[in-house]
């Protein structure tokens, strides 16, 4: 940043003595300048955008489900599996060939 000048008063007096003055603006300068940009383009209708908007939010909600929510798949496994580990040592205990001392280990 620069230090600003001291105020020199013959400095200011030349400058307001000699200041151009400003030229008038072209009458048709605003056409041309409008000529120069490119045309518009109207906006897309926000309206139109909703149903995909929408199926975005549905299919993300659906899959962010699937990641929080535990799949039932193991759940059901293992109750499979206690229930034929149940079958099995009880019918160990009631057959005719059981002996007391043997116990299989579990699964």
């Amino acid at each position: 940043m620069t230090t600003p000048l001291p105020d020199d008063p013959q400095l200011v007096s030349f400058l307001r003595q000699h200041q151009s003055p400003v030229p008038a603006p072209a009458l048709d300068l605003e056409a041309r300048l409008l000529a120069t940009l490119p045309p518009h383009v109207a906006p897309r209708s926000a309206g139109r955008r909703w149903p995909f908007v929408l199926a975005i939010g549905a299919a993300a909600l659906w899959g962010l489900g699937q990641v929080l929510i535990p799949a039932r798949q193991p759940e059901t496994l293992r109750l499979a599996t206690v229930e034929t580990h149940l079958e099995e040592s009880w019918s160990h205990v009631f057959s005719a060939h059981a002996e007391p001392w043997t116990t299989e280990p579990l699964p």
